[in-house]
């Protein structure tokens, strides 16, 4: 690679003198080179006269491939750098559905812009499916209800108040705030229990606290789906806050007079060699502390600088 490198040099400048100073290397080691290079191709590269050296045809065929091979070269080093130094290479993230109407888009638009050259790629799972997806080292981090537990480490990034979501016309929606009780015996549009877990198992507390199991109508696993069969009067849900930015047509929201919250965590596996994975673990740090002057991170990373 180095006598290509030279070969480069001297068909560029078209002289022995220049390439050597370009290269900084005396003038008869580069001749040497280029003879050499020369006898192990078995081709004459240049057309030489007292004042500049040509490329023959055959040598201008070999500096156009030599050319592109070299620049492809060099990116592909500069690429591998990036990545050992943890600003390139991909991402792979899994979300559920309720943190990419909030808090995804800030932490993509902050990711871009300080690791330009990083890729990341979106996987949309439940919490349960994140767990299994980060313990198969297919998923780099996730945005999840629940924390997957076992070798993954997770710590809490949010805590969301939780609302009810009611049909447009339903009594209820004379209130300003809802107490819990109030629901009791209303039929419920509930999160899947097997897919949405940790939703599922904070609903189920909030209501066991209040002296009964809700009365499940339906099971589902997507907020909009969801939204779409309270607006139809199947029944009434409870749902974090960043379901409200949906904004859906004959659904009402009001408050739980009882201050219940939904956490998102962040989990990632730690022998995970990704060196973006620290690094993107401390940016949705800082943003979160942004959001939040009063939350201490537990685990607190530098933000390192590309």
């Amino acid at each position: 690679m180095r006598r290509i490198k030279y070969f480069l040099a001297v068909a560029e400048e078209q002289h022995f003198g220049r390439a050597a100073d370009k290269l900084h290397i005396c003038q008869p080691p580069l001749s040497h080179q280029i003879r050499l290079l020369e006898k192990d191709l078995g081709v004459a590269l240049f057309v030489r006269t007292t004042r500049r050296v040509e490329l023959t045809e055959a040598g201008r065929s070999l500096y156009e491939g030599a050319r592109q091979a070299v620049e492809q070269l060099d990116q592909a080093i500069t690429a591998a750098q990036r990545i050992q130094g943890g600003y390139g290479g991909k991402l792979r993230i899994g979300f559920v559905s309720t943190v990419a109407f909030k808090m995804l888009s800030e932490v993509l638009h902050v990711f871009r812009d300080r690791y330009p050259h990083a890729t990341p790629e979106l996987f949309h799972l439940t919490s349960s499916q994140q767990a299994e997806a980060l313990r198969a080292g297919s998923i780099d981090v996730g945005f999840c209800r629940t924390p997957p537990g076992g070798n993954i480490e997770s710590r809490v990034i949010e805590r969301e108040p939780l609302f009810v979501a009611l049909p447009g016309k339903h009594p209820l929606v004379k209130r300003k705030t809802i107490s819990v009780e109030a629901l009791k015996d209303q039929p419920f549009v509930m999160w899947d229990r097997e897919q949405t877990t940790g939703i599922a198992r904070t609903i189920l507390s909030v209501c066991n606290k209040h002296g009964f199991d809700p009365k499940v109508a339906l099971e589902v696993t997507n907020p909009s789906a969801m939204l779409g069969f309270v607006a139809d009067g199947v029944g009434v849900a409870i749902v974090p806050g960043s379901v409200l930015l949906l904004k859906p047509d004959h659904v009402a929201f009001r408050p739980l007079d009882d201050k219940a919250y939904s956490t998102i965590s962040l989990a990632w596996r730690p022998e995970n060699r990704s060196k973006l994975v620290p690094h993107f673990v401390a940016m949705v740090d800082e943003i979160c502390d942004q959001h939040t002057p009063s939350r201490k991170s537990a685990r607190r990373q530098p933000i390192p600088s590309p």
